[in-house]
């Protein structure tokens, strides 16, 4: 018989696995005709027409792999039967099983029974009858469905979820899977019925629709409901609109809008409100990102609300207390870096002042490194400029640049050195600068030499089961004393804190506006401990030496003094599951502590604490009050499926008291996840009165998200 007529076994292929959209394929290649066929035994019936194949039947065909006891094919009525375990191995990698099918020649008629689909993303599908229409359409009855794994110890105990049908409808024409008679069922339990529902196909990637809706409230909102509806634009762009109705304000519209270009993408929300107040709120947060070419991109950010409150009072989360927009242009040379960029603030706390907060326009920066040369020297070139404008205060123009040389060079004792010259400067046009009492304007500047050399001695030193490393660091700088007049206004280099990472750098300011002048010498010593065994330990301690004093730190900054206070680290990771580090500084004359840092980290997923403590003394160089703050987290990996974590936030200064208290339980497992959170804030500003929080999320996979969250606020 020739390969043609095998080919009719191939007919429960279009039965079950044609793809939901699939498009008009090319001619077959020579290849994809091709038929493998195998049987125990085969018997053709000239008279009747009818070819039978008997024992472990298998029929390969353009990727596809059929199975069965039994096939036989009716070349007069151009009918296919396969009986007793069919099985289809589709090329998306989905497996499908019947007890017993008939299909017509051309693809386009037929009916099975016992239907089993396992797909390829490990859910299942199942159904007592089905049938196929008109070659595009799939009747299935009494069907079940459900992404849930069957319990291997218990075969009979009932699924997590799973969702049971009278009918579904699976219309390849339109895409669309069509439920009939609906019920979710969960460990058995009917929790919801629908008479009528209806998705896009699984293979549909995205598809414009509805989405679940989220609830919640809260004390200034009342009850609340979000209803999301889902705009799939292209396969590069989509859009969600939700509208939320709210119980005590006026509905609220949300909008999200994502677009990705061959060389860049842009992302966009907001929302809009009319309050009971008359009042019109809402808030937009936007970045983009776009590739010019192979050296030069440029992009944003922007987030902007109508109130300080808004975002917060109606549930629209932003981890900083204040909104940044910033756009950027960026490039990247071989050893080039260059910057341009602007800065747009609006702070969200009650003591912000909108006249103080600064714009700035432009940012403007330029880095070069250039080639070694042959002793590995290499120069170094830097340079910025900024303008910032208040409403109110002090508007500052600065142009600045660094020019560096540096000659690093290991000995051969093994010491390494780092000698650093270099040759700053900048320049200043300030407008209402105050200090001393007075008000500063016009041009300034100044130009600094530094001259500056990095000693370190690295011993090393191996033992049975032990190796450890003692380092001895010393960096000595020498630069003009009082490069800090009264007269040079400070934007950047306002908070400070003297620590073991930067008691080694030649300038510890973070910006350019202060400069740490005079001769110094910053000494310590590190050392590390490795075993054989996994676990480290390591240590630090150092102080610095400045030979001129004045009135570049603040008394409570612990560099006041010729001498500074004592800064330092000990960390301990004796093995993974046990973790220890200490931060401190220590006053010089007494070794009070100005600063306490201590993190702990106990037991393995199963049983996790971790612990955190801070104390830092009042600053009069920042104007922060002392901080005193303990943070404690207990986590746990309860089962496979199980976890949970307890964790608080307690102020022990000056306003003892908790600040946050949070709870967490989570369960996930291959089809469903459920995560509920109580969380208390003690906090408040305004309106927002902080308050309780419930949050209940849960997931049943392959079908949809839903969420709630209820505020006591």
């Amino acid at each position: 018989m020739s390969a043609a007529r095998w080919l009719g076994a191939l007919a429960l292929v279009g039965f079950l696995a044609a793809p939901a959209g699939a498009q008009t394929p090319a001619p077959p290649t020579e290849t994809e005709r091709q038929v493998l066929f195998s049987a125990d035994e085969v018997d053709y019936d000239k008279e009747s027409g009818v070819v039978i194949a008997k024992g472990k039947v298998e029929v390969t065909h353009a990727g596809r792999v059929l199975l069965a006891d039994e096939i036989a094919y009716d070349s007069k009525r151009d009918r296919l039967f396969a009986n007793g375990n069919v099985s289809l191995l589709e090329l998306s990698g989905d497996v499908y099983f019947a007890e017993q099918i008939e299909l017509s020649g051309d693809l386009k008629e037929g009916a099975a029974r016992n239907i089993r689909i396992l797909l390829a993303n490990q859910s299942r599908l199942a159904a007592a009858e089905g049938r196929r229409v008109a070659g595009e359409r799939h009747d299935m009855d009494r069907a079940v469905y459900s992404a849930c794994e069957v319990c291997k110890e218990n075969p009979d105990r009932p699924l997590i979820w799973q969702v049971k049908a009278v009918r579904v409808v699976h219309d390849e024409s339109t895409e669309t899977v069509e439920y009939h008679h609906a019920w979710l069922e969960v460990f058995g339990l009917p929790i919801l019925y629908t008479p009528y529902i209806a998705h896009a196909d699984p293979r549909v990637p995205r598809r414009s629709g509805f989405l679940p809706p989220t609830f919640g409230g809260s004390k200034q909102l009342g009850g609340a409901i979000t209803v999301p509806y889902y705009f799939n634009i292209s396969p590069s762009e989509d859009a969600t609109v939700s509208a939320m109705i709210t119980g005590q304000e006026g509905p609220v519209a949300i909008g999200q809008h994502r677009r990705h270009f061959q060389d860049g993408k842009i992302e966009t929300q907001g929302s809009i409100t009319r309050n009971s107040h008359e009042q019109y709120r809402g808030h937009i947060k936007s970045k983009g990102l776009f590739d010019l070419d192979e050296t030069w991109r440029t992009g944003y950010e922007l987030a902007r609300s109508t109130d300080d409150t808004y975002m917060r009072t109606y549930s629209f989360r932003h981890p900083q207390p204040v909104l940044e927009t910033r756009p950027f242009l960026e490039g990247f040379g071989g050893r080039s870096y260059a910057l341009a960029q602007a800065y747009s603030y609006q702070g969200l706390r009650a003591k912000d002042d909108p006249g103080m907060e600064p714009f700035v326009l432009p940012m403007l920066e330029y880095h070069r490194v250039g080639q070694p040369g042959p002793f590995g020297q290499y120069w170094s070139f830097d340079a910025g400029g900024l303008a910032i404008t208040r409403g109110d205060g002090t508007d500052t123009r600065r142009l600045s640049s660094r020019i560096a040389w540096q000659l690093p060079y290991t000995a051969p004792a093994g010491d390494i050195y780092k000698l650093t010259a270099q040759l700053r400067g900048e320049g200043y046009h300030t407008d209402n600068w105050h200090a001393d009492g007075r008000t500063h304007e016009g041009f300034t500047g100044r130009m600094v030499p530094e001259l500056s050399l990095d000693w370190r001695f690295p011993f090393v030193r191996h033992g049975a089961w032990m190796s450890d490393v003692i380092e001895p660091v010393v960096v000595g700088t020498v630069a003009p004393n009082g490069m800090n007049p009264t007269r040079l206004p400070n934007e950047d280099s306002l908070d400070f804190e003297f620590d073991e990472t930067n008691l080694f750098r030649p300038g510890r300011f973070a910006g350019l506006d202060r400069y740490e002048g005079g001769s110094r010498i910053a000494y310590g010593l590190k050392w590390s401990a490795f075993g054989n065994r996994p676990g480290s330990i390591s240590a630090m301690l150092g102080q610095s030496y400045r030979v001129h004093t004045d009135s570049t730190f603040a008394r409570d900054t612990g560099l006041a003094d010729h001498l500074s206070d004592y800064v330092g680290r000990v960390e301990v990771a004796p093995q993974g599951n046990v973790r220890f580090l200490y931060r401190f500084r220590l006053d010089k004359d007494d070794l009070s502590a100005a600063r306490n840092e201590i993190g702990t980290q106990l037991g393995p997923k199963a049983m996790q604490l971790s612990a955190n403590y801070l104390f830092v003394d009042r600053s009069s160089q920042t104007g922060y009050p002392e901080r005193e703050q303990l943070s404690a987290s207990l986590s746990s990996a309860l089962t496979q499926n199980w976890s949970g974590s307890l964790s608080t936030l307690y102020d022990l200064g000056a306003n003892k008291g908790p600040l946050m208290h949070m709870a967490r339980l989570v369960y996930d497992d291959e089809c469903f996840a459920l995560g509920l959170t109580y969380m208390h804030r003690y906090t408040h500003d305004r309106e927002y009165k902080g308050g309780e929080a419930v949050m209940l999320r849960f997931v049943f996979k392959t079908l949809g998200e839903y969420q709630t969250r209820f505020d006591q606020q």
